[in-house]
Formats: C-alpha cells, structure tokens, sequence
C-alpha cells in the first residue's frame, strides 16, 4: 500500500533494485486502472518503508514516510460511513 494524490493506492510490483533516477514504480488505482509514477510522489508509513527496503535490499534514503495517524485521518477522510457521522453529529 502507499498513498498517491491523497488516495490510497497498491503497488503493481516490487521496487526496482538499484538506482536509476527517476525511480518510477507501477501503482494500482481502487477502480482498476494502472500508472506508473516516480517513487518520489508515493508515501509510506514507516513499517511500509522498512518492509520495502528489507525486500529489495536497497537503502532508499528518498521514501516519503507518514505517521499511522495520518494514514488513518486520511482513510477517515474518505471513508462514507465517518463523513455522515461527522455531518450528522
């Protein structure tokens, strides 16, 4: 998972080893459709991050991380259930 333009998105594969910059990565949308975007625009939470660099054995300095809370404010944000709550309250 990694969140792209506020959304959450899934990787399409694994990241690249080695550095060829502009690191580009292929990412899944919720409706399907596929891009490929710079590794730079993605953000993780640290777990997320640690995990990805123990998979590709690579040290990538250049992650974007973002706290747990913030992941789940943003989930919140989008969740439909939680906006009519917050408009009902």
């Amino acid at each position: 998972m990694a969140v792209y333009r506020g959304r959450e998105v899934r990787l399409n594969h694994a990241l690249p080893k080695g550095y060829i910059e502009p690191i580009m990565i292929g990412i899944k949308q919720k409706d399907g459709s596929i891009d490929t975007v710079p590794l730079d625009q993605l953000s993780f939470t640290k777990s997320e991050a640690d995990g990805l660099r123990k998979e590709a054995n690579e040290p990538y300095t250049n992650l974007n991380i973002m706290d747990d809370k913030d992941l789940q404010a943003l989930r919140d944000s989008q969740d439909p259930d939680k906006i009519n709550q917050r408009i009902n309250a």
